[in-house]
């Protein structure tokens, strides 16, 4: 029995050590003192170039940028094909006829008015005369042909004061002049505007200076003629 026990150890101790017992912990290193380990190699060191930063991300479009492209683009005039129809042609209906008087009623004859001096567009006598050279003022009187009267076609240049009344020339005609036909029978008419001119009125009143004509026309029974 002492012999199994000796020869069983025995061969325990002959076979080699088990995998598990020969692992054993790496040894430390333990640096010598006054040794000094170098840092490890960094990519750095290796290429020697540092390489340059990224560029910098676009600036955004600001506020006052956007609006101003909107604007730009809302101004932009929209083209439209569009056709324009043609304008209907207006046509101008003619006027109904004027209604005609019942029969037996003769139809109204158009008032005349009777020509007269008026004072609307003329001056103040006083202006009048200032724009006058002189007072004294030569005028032509046209005399027609009238058989009843005596008269034959003519013209006379009379000389008057420009503050003379027409009154005071009709009673010179009559006096040397046209002696048949009397001064209440006498119209003068300014040739210029068309008007006669009454008695009291004076030349400066009338607007009648240098060079003026005038037309006698004889008064018939009814009216002017």
């Amino acid at each position: 029995l002492h012999n199994a026990d000796y020869e069983s150890q025995q061969h325990q101790l002959e076979q080699p050590p088990s995998k598990k017992q020969c692992l054993l912990p790496p040894p430390t290193t333990t640096p010598a003192v006054g040794v000094v380990i170098p840092p490890p190699p960094s990519s750095t060191t290796t290429t020697g170039v540092i390489p340059p930063p990224p560029p910098p991300p676009p600036p955004l479009p600001t506020t006052s940028t956007a609006a101003s492209a909107a604007v730009t683009v809302s101004q932009q005039p929209a083209v439209h094909n569009s056709v324009i129809p043609p304008q209907a042609s207006v046509s101008s209906a003619p006027l109904p006829p004027m209604p005609l008087p019942p029969q037996g009623v003769p139809a109204p004859t158009p008032a005349t008015v009777p020509l007269t001096t008026t004072t609307a567009t003329l001056l103040p006598p006083e202006e009048f005369v200032a724009t006058l050279s002189s007072t004294t003022i030569s005028l032509s009187i046209r005399i027609p042909h009238e058989p009843n009267w005596n008269l034959e076609p003519q013209v006379i240049a009379l000389s008057y004061d420009v503050n003379s009344t027409v009154k005071k020339m009709k009673e010179e005609l009559h006096k040397n002049y046209i002696t048949d036909m009397p001064v209440n029978k006498m119209q003068l008419k300014d040739a210029e505007r068309g008007c006669f001119l009454k008695d009291g009125l004076t030349f400066a009143k009338a607007n009648i200076g240098e060079g003026g004509l005038l037309d006698l026309v004889p008064k018939v029974r009814g009216g002017r003629k």
